[in-house]
């Protein structure tokens, strides 16, 4: 029979920055965070430890969507698809790939 173990109890505390700190500063994000960790670490009984986390995601530079390359089985399946491309060389736009195939010939 199934039997369900819980463990490993945390509490999850989201501050709310939308009207604190200006958009996309991540170093002022992360120093108010850690304001954040240490007033609560303070403040708060029962408090073993208090860490700062976030997602991140990696974007092109250039339009913004989600950064995307071309990988050995996206050539070994659909090598048609991917004509003239190498391993490593991103999908989401053209400046991305003229930017990679410059470096990839040393800068020239």
């Amino acid at each position: 029979m199934r039997r369900e173990i819980h463990s490993n109890y945390r509490l999850v505390i989201t501050p709310d920055l939308r009207d604190v700190l200006p958009r996309g500063d991540h170093a002022a994000t992360l120093l108010l965070l850690d304001r954040v960790a240490a007033a609560t670490h303070r403040h708060v009984d029962h408090v073993r430890g208090v860490k700062v986390e976030f997602d991140k995601r990696a974007v092109c530079s250039f339009c913004g969507y989600d950064w995307e390359t071309v990988t050995e089985a996206d050539l070994a399946e659909h090598p048609e698809a991917y004509e003239g491309q190498v391993v490593g060389e991103p999908v989401c736009c053209e400046p991305a790939a003229a930017e990679f195939r410059a470096e990839q010939n040393g800068g020239l």
